[in-house]
């Protein structure tokens, strides 16, 4: 806790001495939001917004700096906001920090993924924090080097939270797409993701996904229709809601003519799905346990 304060302190002095519009944090709330980013001049306007809010605690500060390389934990340190790299630099130094790392880009992207189902491909993304994130645009590609815009994706602005994000490309080529994302600030600013490639094979009419008995009070079997061997590692089963409730692994199946069989006696009663994936594509089908 020490440690914070003395951070929060060297920052709250580089704004004030540079006169530039920082960081105001309210947090220690029992509605949501908590904690609550706002955008004010000075310290005492930080104190004033929060305590307006009914927020019953405030943090005034100033790109994120986090320090690392220190004897004692923590480590990282907890993210802080400054106004340049040296100020980062210095902020860490002060504190008994080895390294530092001021972050330039507002919007830390940790993952984006793909993949493609009987009828469209899925493209996911999740980011670690954002600062002013007007959105992403989505853009697609057959030789990674021409790209289309497909769509717009809102963002959620500023928040300090992790966000998760789900796009679905309805009309998907056939063969081999590239895909990126090109983050845009609210200020015009943008910044591009990895680029990724999904395969979508269009085998929808060709391959099906079958499973009996339906309904079923114990084993349901499943058979794979459509493809000359399947070696695939798991089946899932997911309920109505779309929450994975089982996996099995593919050494416990019998393989001959794409057919295993899964135990769903622990099941409630209901509706629920199986899905299996092959090369990138997933399918699916229902089934109702007794």
């Amino acid at each position: 806790m020490k440690l914070k304060l003395t951070i929060l302190f060297f920052a709250f002095n580089l704004c004030y001495l540079t006169a530039q519009e920082c960081s105001c944090v309210c947090s220690d709330i029992l509605a949501l939001p908590d904690p609550l980013v706002r955008f004010v001049a000075n310290e005492a306007q930080c104190t004033s917004e929060c305590a307006a809010l009914m927020y019953t605690s405030s943090q005034f500060v100033g790109g994120i700096c986090t320090c690392t390389g220190a004897p004692n934990p923590p480590d990282p340190s907890p993210p802080v906001t400054v106004p340049s790299e040296a100020d980062c630099v210095t902020a860490c130094t002060m504190v008994g920090y080895m390294t530092s790392v001021c972050g330039p880009v507002p919007v830390e992207l940790v993952s984006f993924t793909g993949h493609s189902n009987q009828e469209f491909i899925v493209l996911e993304w999740e980011t670690a924090s954002e600062l002013e994130n007007a959105g992403f645009e989505i853009e697609r590609s057959t030789d990674a080097s021409n790209w289309q815009l497909l769509d717009f994706v809102k963002g959620f602005g500023t928040t300090i939270e992790p966000q998760a994000y789900k796009w679905k490309d309805n009309s998907p080529l056939t063969g081999t797409t590239y895909y990126r994302l090109r983050q845009v600030d609210n200020d015009g600013t943008f910044d591009y993701s990895e680029v990724i490639s999904v395969r979508f094979d269009n085998k929808a009419s060709e391959t099906e996904l079958i499973a009996w008995p339906n309904p079923v009070s114990n084993s349901l079997r499943f058979q794979l229709i459509g493809e000359e061997k399947y070696y695939g590692e798991f089946v899932h089963i997911y309920d109505s809601f779309g929450r994975l409730l089982k996996t099995q692994v593919a050494d416990r199946w019998y393989l001959r003519d794409n057919q295993g069989e899964i135990n769903v006696s622990d099941l409630a009663s209901g509706l629920y799905f199986i899905s299996i994936q092959v090369d990138g594509q997933i399918f699916n089908q229902k089934f109702m346990k007794h």
